[in-house]
């Protein structure tokens, strides 16, 4: 997943808490969970298609299963 569309979607999940993140933020919020960023290929809305950076949805799901129960927003 794009660290773009993600900062999105949780920003409109809990504005409170995410709203104004850039992807850059999301990024730094990963990395203490061993959850690496890099080029992630990808669709544009638009259907064109695009290397940016983010993250695979299956290691933050693993980081949230092998976690202290700490996983919080940063």
């Amino acid at each position: 997943m794009w660290n773009e569309v993600a900062v999105a979607r949780l920003a409109m999940l809990r504005p409170e808490v995410y709203g104004g993140w850039e992807p850059e933020r999301l990024t730094s919020a990963l990395k203490p969970y061993g959850v690496p960023t890099g080029q992630v290929w990808g669709k544009t809305e638009e259907g064109k298609g695009a290397n940016r950076r983010g993250f695979e949805r299956a290691r933050v799901t693993a980081a949230i299963a092998d976690g202290d129960g700490k996983w919080a927003a940063g």
